[in-house]
């Protein structure tokens, strides 16, 4: 056995309280009693039938409530329970332009800044898929190689800073070129390239570089971090501190703009999309949009083992022990009280019930749950079960149907879009269309 929260277990300095404070609530019961004469006289006389070891018992019953409570609430853990789990996504590296251009503060606090940003609102949105990154300037360096370890990413990310590559200048092409040999080349697609710069580009060579992510099928998205109106580059001594711009050789202040044609042009090419930066970074959502017509690879297939929860069973006996201490009679003659006796084993049915039951919505929203982590296997598991309590449901046929045209499964994908199309009752013409277009499809790709 072992235990999934092992910190519940510090709640346990409650236990001895509790055994206080029924100690402390009988002293004073004793109190009031020799207030008024002497307690055996007066047990024995008017509380002939009073159970001495009432106060004890009741003391017990809530003690192992919450001793139950308290193990419930740790997660006891056993037996084995095995998952396959499997990563699907793209390959995608980003372009992270450090040249001196990205020191100026058009977009808040300045370019480079505002790309790092951008590139962790990616991440928060991606979903399995393996990431790198490539820094540029005149020349271009691979900072972190694909990985899934978004972790150890992000570390790479916040080390990068304008002067990490000692080149001067800006080369679109070499960055491209670099992001392209650091795909793996044993898959012709499911790769893509998102640059962040403002698109100046001193080296030119960008139709050769084009050709490249083309002849390798890589997609390149551009976002154009900078501003049509430029700012001017400031110049910082080594404490941080502004000391001037940036002046060209006729001693005139330099303004750097956004280059977007050049950025458009990437992206057209090699069937990309650009976008420029926003505050709202909506930019974001149109790409990872964009990128879903990529389609998905298998990264990765494994059978891990886990250990099965079982906080369930003291859950309950936690409950059972509750409500005895209601049920237990103040003097020996008297029986359990019959109107508390119909509610109390109610609820605790109730309860046992709620543990071994799903209902069918609980189960269809664990499906779709599953789907959206793209775990279809145990989605298709959700939904069968699911469709056990309620076959003739035509919303849980089509959610099953989807799932399995994701795992190339068209046979069954087909025949289960069919039982939920011959279902799907007179009105609810979107499911019946999204049915439809989902059946069409798994048809297509039986050759029918």
């Amino acid at each position: 056995m072992q235990f999934f929260e092992p910190a519940a277990f510090g709640f346990f300095w409650i236990l001895p309280l509790i055994f206080v404070i029924y100690w402390l609530s009988k002293r004073l019961w004793m109190h009031r009693v020799r207030q008024l004469g002497d307690p055996n006289t007066i047990q024995n006389k008017l509380l002939a039938h009073y159970r001495k070891g009432e106060w004890a018992i009741r003391a017990l019953c809530i003690l192992l409530c919450f001793v139950f409570g308290l193990i419930a609430l740790a997660r006891p853990q056993w037996g084995d329970e095995k998952k396959k789990v499997e990563r699907k996504g793209i390959d995608l590296i980003f372009l992270l332009d450090t040249s001196l251009s990205m020191l100026a503060e058009d977009l808040k606090p300045n370019r480079l800044q505002k790309s790092k940003i951008e590139i962790k609102n990616f991440l928060r949105k991606l979903k399995g898929d393996r990431v790198g990154i490539v820094a540029f300037a005149g020349s271009s360096f691979l900072q972190a190689p694909l990985t899934l370890d978004y972790s150890a990413f992000l570390l790479f990310l916040d080390a990068i800073q304008v002067g990490y590559i000692p080149d001067p200048g800006t080369s679109l092409a070499a960055a491209i070129q670099m992001a392209s040999q650091s795909f793996p080349a044993d898959n012709l697609k499911y790769k893509a390239i998102i640059m962040l710069s403002d698109g100046e580009d001193h080296e030119g060579s960008l139709d050769r570089a084009t050709e490249l992510a083309k002849s390798h099928n890589i997609k390149i998205y551009c976002v154009g971090v900078a501003t049509q109106e430029g700012a001017p580059i400031p110049l910082k001594d080594e404490r941080g501190r502004q000391v001037g711009f940036k002046k060209n050789r006729q001693g005139e202040v330099v303004v750097t703009k956004l280059n977007a044609q050049t950025l458009d042009r990437l992206s057209k090419d090699t069937g990309g999309i650009y976008l420029p930066g926003t505050a709202s970074e909506r930019e974001v959502e149109l790409v990872i949009k964009h990128l879903g017509s990529l389609g998905t690879r298998r990264f990765q297939e494994k059978t891990i083992t886990e250990k099965e929860d079982h906080f369930g069973i003291f859950l309950l006996l936690s409950f059972l022990f509750l409500c005895l201490e209601k049920l237990i009679s103040r003097t020996a003659k008297r029986k359990i009280a019959a109107p508390l006796t119909v509610p109390i084993l109610l609820a605790g049915l109730l309860l046992i019930s709620g543990f071994s039951f799903k209902s069918t919505s609980a189960l269809n929203e664990d499906g779709n749950e599953e789907y959206g982590q793209k775990k279809y296997q145990s989605a298709i598991s959700a939904y069968e079960k699911a469709i056990e309590q309620n076959p003739d449901n035509p919303a849980l046929r089509y959610n099953l149907g989807s799932t399995l045209y994701k795992l190339q499964n068209y046979s069954s994908a087909s025949r289960e879009l069919n039982k939920s199309i011959e279902t799907i009752p007179a009105g609810e013409n979107d499911l019946r269309a999204r049915a439809l277009y989902n059946a069409g499809n798994a048809y297509y790709r039986l050759g029918k």
